[in-house]
This record gives structure tokens, sequence and C-alpha cells, in this order.
């Protein structure tokens, strides 16, 4: 790890890093047509979690997004095209209570109606914008679980950049092998989060066991271990905390801008 680099990053002023966020801000011009200014597709949201997904996509217009879309389970559509009329909102996914009632009528396997019934619309999105972010209020459903999986083999093979969150997070904790040497993927997670997908990797635990999560001992054992985990997906992660700490390869980014101590809940990613 270059001390140097470390230093140089974590040095700058907020007015610095508001600066540097304000170039992805795209101008306001009368020559430009809708879309021209970014396209993106977020994809989470299921009946007990449809929050997360409208913070994510809320977030994506007020930075200037001309077209936001939202993918979701069945019992999230309404809810979410309820937050705001200008998200454009595809409720294709489907829990394992759809499986259930509906699948095992016609005699589907799950992989098979996942991949006749919902990879299809699912990819005509995909095929329309330039980021994709996923994750957010998606649940742990099994059949969830799997579409993400393969709508995450889909969006590698576009070659679009995607940011993972909350239960993306978990489902690569999992599967590490998803978006390993996957470099146009961004991974956010908080403290547990990252133990989780950083065991998993490196001490082969069981994600799912009650592990008690501790702080590391120094903020140095913490941003190597960062920079471990980066390495290893070869993507960039930002691990948020007190101090978030943001590492792609040799470069590190230290931000200790002091948020609300009390937040709305999902309210990380944006």
């Amino acid at each position: 790890m270059s001390t140097q680099i470390l230093t140089t990053l974590s040095t700058k002023s907020r007015a610095e890093l508001l600066q540097l966020t304000k170039k992805f801000i795209p101008p306001l011009l009368p020559t430009y047509y809708k879309g021209q200014c970014g396209k993106i597709v977020i994809i989470g949201g299921c009946e007990d979690y449809t929050g997360a997904p409208y913070f994510s996509a809320h977030a994506t217009a007020q930075l200037g997004c001309d077209l936001t879309h939202v993918i979701c389970e069945l019992g999230a559509g309404t809810v979410i095209k309820s937050y705001s009329p200008d998200l454009m909102v595809h409720p294709y996914l489907r829990d394992s209570r759809f499986l259930q009632n509906k699948i095992n009528n016609k005699g589907w396997s799950e992989r098979e109606f996942l991949r006749d019934e919902v990879l299809p619309k699912v990819n005509s999105i995909l095929d329309k914008v330039q980021v994709v972010v996923v994750g957010p209020g998606f649940g742990r459903d099994e059949l969830m679980l799997l579409s993400l999986e393969l709508i995450l083999k889909e969006i590698k093979k576009r070659n679009l950049p995607v940011v993972l969150d909350a239960d993306a997070l978990y489902l690569l904790s999992l599967k590490p092998e998803l978006i390993k040497g996957y470099s146009n993927a961004i991974l956010t997670p908080n403290l547990i989060e990252f133990k989780r997908i950083y065991d998993s990797v490196f001490n082969h635990a069981n994600v799912n066991s009650n592990t008690q999560f501790q702080q590391e001992k120094s903020e140095s054992e913490l941003i190597k271990k960062v920079q471990s985990l980066s390495n290893y997906f070869n993507c960039a992660i930002l691990h948020k905390g007190a101090k978030d700490i943001i590492v792609y390869q040799d470069e590190i980014l230290i931000n200790d801008d002091q948020g609300s101590n009390k937040r709305v809940g999902d309210l990380a990613r944006c």
C-alpha cells in the first residue's frame, strides 16, 4: 500500500471533493435530447422493501441522469410507481411464492421460468442503459437471488458498469466468483457486509453463521483488508463507515467528512 497516495487523497478538502463530484453532473444544454445525460437501471425492490430502490433512483435524478428505470419484484411495482412519476418501473421479477403458485402448474423448473419469462424482459432494459445498480431492497428470497445471479451474468456479457449493494453483496458472499475479475464493478459494503465477503473469500467462513463482527484494531489494518479484497475482485470497493474507505488497486481515498449521526434507512448508497 502506498502511504503517499493515502496521505495525498485523504487530505483533500470538502470543497475539493465537491468540485470532483460536480464533474459527474452534466450541463443542461438546449441541443441535448432525452437520454443524452445518462440512462440507468436500479434492480431491486420486493414486497417488503420498496424505499431502498426509490432512494437510489431518486439520487440519480438529483445528479442529472435523464432516464431512470427500476426493475423490481411484482409486489413492489405499484408502490414504487406511487413514489415518483419520473421513474420507469418494471415489475418483472418474481419470488418463490410465484414459483409455488404458478410455475409448478406449468411444469417449469426455476431456471426454465427465469430463462423464458424473466430474463428476456430484463435484458430488454439492460440493452437500453449505460449503468446498473443491483441490490437495494432486493431481499433474500431464493428465486429472487437466483434471478440476480443470472442477471449479473447478463450485465457482464454487456460489459456494463455495475454498483453492487445490500442483498447483492449478500449473494456475492455466497458466490464470490460472480464478479471476480470484473473491473467494471463497484462494491459498497458496510462493516458487516464487508466482513461476510472477506471471510468467505479468504477464510472460507460460513456467511450464515452467528459470527460476531467487530471493528478492526486499526484503520491501517482495515485499509489493507479492503485493498486485498479489491485486488482479489479486480474492482473498486467503497467501504462505508465513520470514515469511508475507497480503494481501487493502488489508489486509496479516505472520506472522513462527518455525515448525520442518524440516517434514513438505505440512504448510504445515495
